[in-house]
């Protein structure tokens, strides 16, 4: 798996059996091969001791453990670049593990399930977003996602600052990643003009280059430079999903990583803001019997495919026993024996039925509760 994703969840869950080992592992991003090898040799001594307390015999034991062994054996290269942590989950029928870019605490679990609740953040809502850095000096193009950041190549689309501009440039070239036809660019002639039209004019350049990769785009562009740059920037730069908000500065310096996290920064409020406006709608519908606060009732719900939306704390647990046949749920204090993460069910369950899971630190509102589910009419 490069990254987790609902259909690994679907798959996985139809390949479950009765010992199902899920490993989550917190790694260090770069040069750290040592460290992490290490934890991953302490993960594989953990589960076998785990193994054997579940009664199994050494040869079974040695058959389940297996793929990790093999992937503890891998080059330096992989242990050497990883992310903020490495999941894996396998038994006698699948493996299948990823690098991801969450952090977690380190946890193994040896159950007749797969436990998915620390990666469930990664099926959270998902973004897909262009960020322009644009200063008459420098314009880069990004396509930003949740968990990462990718600049397109553009340097031979469009004169590269205010000093090349205006240049016929006979070069055409396809955008990676993205369908597009060919891009001619025709310059244009200069007089003794304003900096100020001087600029506009460059950017009007960098449309004309871009205009092709533009044409039929609806996803929204959030622009990076000083105020009136930006400003001078939409004066020349048609397109209708111009994000309101700009990341204000002078970024000719600004790193990738610093962009990237100013650019989820933008988008966390605007999804909360989203977030906070439907569950401020609470209100209004809760005595329509389609707001559910009680995890018996939102579990039942989840698994008989009923809940449209599901709101949960991202620390919130709620461990219980469920009896899959009568659809009956019993509350435990903590897990001691055979209890699962209630909470995770139902977002599980959610998700697989076709409904949404959102996690928030603003799930509680008026209602005093660490999970809400918005229920299907």
């Amino acid at each position: 798996m490069k990254l987790i994703q609902k259909k690994h969840i679907e798959h996985l869950k139809e390949l479950e059996s009765d010992i199902n080992i899920s490993v989550y592992m917190p790694t260090y991003i770069a040069n750290n091969k040592e460290l992490n090898r290490l934890g991953f040799k302490n993960t594989l001594s953990e589960l076998e001791y785990k193994l054997k307390e579940k009664g199994l015999d050494e040869e079974r034991i040695s058959s389940l453990l297996k793929p990790l062994v093999d992937l503890e054996s891998s080059d330096d290269d992989f242990w050497n670049f990883q992310s903020k942590g490495l999941v894996a989950f396998l038994n006698e029928n699948v493996f299948e593990y990823a690098t991801v870019p969450i952090r977690f605490e380190h946890q193994n679990l040896v159950e007749d399930y797969f436990y998915f609740r620390p990666v469930l953040p990664l099926l959270d809502e998902e973004y897909d977003v262009l960020v322009m850095c644009v200063s008459p000096q420098n314009i880069q193009l990004f396509n930003a996602k949740k968990y990462e950041m990718i600049e397109f190549e553009v340097e031979d689309l469009f004169p590269q600052n205010l000093q090349e501009s205006h240049w016929h440039i006979d070069k055409n070239k396809i955008l990676n990643n993205h369908e597009s036809g060919e891009t001619i660019f025709h310059g244009q002639g200069g007089g003794k003009d304003s900096k100020e039209e001087r600029v506009k004019r460059f950017f009007r350049d960098v449309y004309t280059g871009l205009e092709e990769f533009f044409k039929g785009e609806k996803r929204t562009l959030i622009l990076a430079g000083t105020d009136k740059t930006v400003d001078l920037f939409k004066q020349s730069f048609h397109y209708d999903h111009i994000h309101e908000e700009h990341i204000s500065g002078n970024h000719d310096e600004t790193s990738v990583e610093e962009l990237y996290e100013k650019v989820n920064e933008i988008i966390t409020n605007d999804l909360e803001k989203e977030m906070s406006e439907s569950l401020s709608k609470i209100d209004d519908v809760k005595h329509k019997e389609i707001v559910q606060t009680d995890i018996k009732e939102i579990v039942k719900a989840s698994i008989t495919g009923r809940v449209d939306s599901l709101y949960i704390k991202p620390s919130a647990k709620k461990w219980g026993y469920i009896d899959n046949e009568k659809l009956s749920i019993k509350l435990s204090e903590s897990k001691t024996n055979g209890e699962i993460d209630l909470y995770g069910r139902a977002a599980i369950e959610t998700l697989l039925k076709g409904g949404k899971i959102h996690f928030t630190e603003k799930v509680e509102n008026d209602l005093s509760s660490d999970i809400v589910a918005l229920l299907r009419h």
